[in-house]
């Protein structure tokens, strides 16, 4: 614990230095300073906890110390130090904060009491601060991961309540809108596997965009892997915009291209699910192989081509498995790879399907 001494008269510090039980008490490092303006540089380079102070000093006097101190160190204890039983003096020290009045000349006892108490006040008072530090720290922490659980089950038709708005800053409306943001494995192994790297770090890129508009809220939803959810309540108009600015800043910071879609927009926060199914229906059936710089997507694509059937393939199919070459398998799964995507056309939704026809297998691109 360090404790500075402020005084412009030399032998009344030295007095001091002697007289006081500083190692009975924590002190290991005693500063000094002759006037105000001293103290201040002495006060910003080493944070003293405790301050004795005279009152009467030239440049800077110890009311404009106290003055200064109460803004720019608020953490330390002050304690002023006078020979001048005045009543002006007690006033401006009581004002300011200090924790206690000394008269010079000063009593050896009286001097080690005060310092006695000052400095179990200050433990309190840190102990408190770190306290209250920790608390602060963990609800930052868990802030997250609460608002992604709350924001999901408003998503899973709970009503909108006033402590949403409160906690996250949740816009109360009666318009909304739906964004949608795909977080895929690619995504995922950029930050080296970290998933929840991953998504922390794209949502606050994210929420900082919609926090300067204040339009809007994203966060992860809870209930289907991969994906980020933001709701818009406000400037529904400039949406599109708005989902282009967060597509193009999380490609140019990140290095990563986050598909984004759009769903319609709703009059209520309980058909927020209709907007999101709609934006869904959207990301999975577009177009992966379309050459596109911004991955926004705001409207239906063009139909999918028609079901493609594999019966074509499985006389090889079979003389592939009954020879059991590598080679052929690769052969034949570059010729299917080449026939869907002839018309440069694939969507995530497609997947092997029964056709219509006893053990025809189809596929659907």
């Amino acid at each position: 614990m360090k404790v500075l001494l402020v005084d412009d008269e030399k032998h009344v510090r030295e007095g001091m230095k002697l007289l006081g039980a500083w190692e009975q008490n924590g002190v290991d490092d005693i500063l000094e300073a002759g006037n105000g303006e001293e103290a201040v540089r002495l006060i910003e380079e080493f944070r003293p906890e405790i301050i004795f102070t005279d009152m009467k000093m030239p440049r800077m006097d110890g009311t404009r110390l106290l003055e200064w101190m109460k803004e720019n160190a608020p953490t330390s204890k002050t304690i002023v130090v006078t020979g001048y039983d005045d009543y002006h003096f007690m006033r401006k020290a009581i004002h300011f904060g200090s924790f206690d009045y000394l008269l010079k000349p000063i009593d050896p006892e009286i001097l080690n009491e005060t310092l006695e108490k000052v400095v179990n006040e200050w433990k309190k008072e840190e102990a408190q601060r770190q306290t209250h530090m920790s608390s602060h720290q963990l609800i930052n922490e868990m802030k997250p991961v609460y608002r992604d659980r709350k924001l999901t089950q408003l998503m899973n038709s709970d009503i909108a309540t006033e402590d949403l708005y409160e906690m996250f800053g949740f816009h109360l409306s009666g318009h909304y809108n739906i964004g949608l943001v795909r977080v895929n494995g690619k995504t995922i192994e950029s930050f080296h596997g970290d998933r929840d790297l991953a998504y922390f770090t794209i949502l606050n890129v994210i929420n900082e965009i919609l926090m300067q508009k204040q339009c809007g809220i994203g966060f992860r939803y809870l209930s289907n892997k991969g994906e980020i959810v933001i709701i818009f309540w406000d400037q529904l108009d400039k949406v599109a915009e708005q989902l282009v600015m967060i597509y193009e800043t999380i490609k140019k910071a990140l290095n990563v291209s986050c598909s984004i879609a759009l769903g319609k927009p709703v009059q209520s926060s309980a058909k927020l699910q209709e907007s999101y199914l709609h934006a869904k229906q959207l990301l999975v059936h577009q177009n992966v192989l379309e050459e596109k710089n911004v991955r926004v997507y705001l409207q239906e694509s063009t139909p999918e081509p028609p079901l493609k059937s594999l019966m074509a393939y499985s006389s090889n199919i079979e003389l592939a498995v009954q020879t059991g070459e590598l080679r052929a398998f690769e052969e034949l799964t570059r010729q299917i790879v080449a026939e869907y995507t002839e018309n440069h056309y694939y969507t995530h939704s497609s997947r092997f399907a029964r056709g219509t026809k006893r053990n025809e297998i189809c596929f659907v691109p």
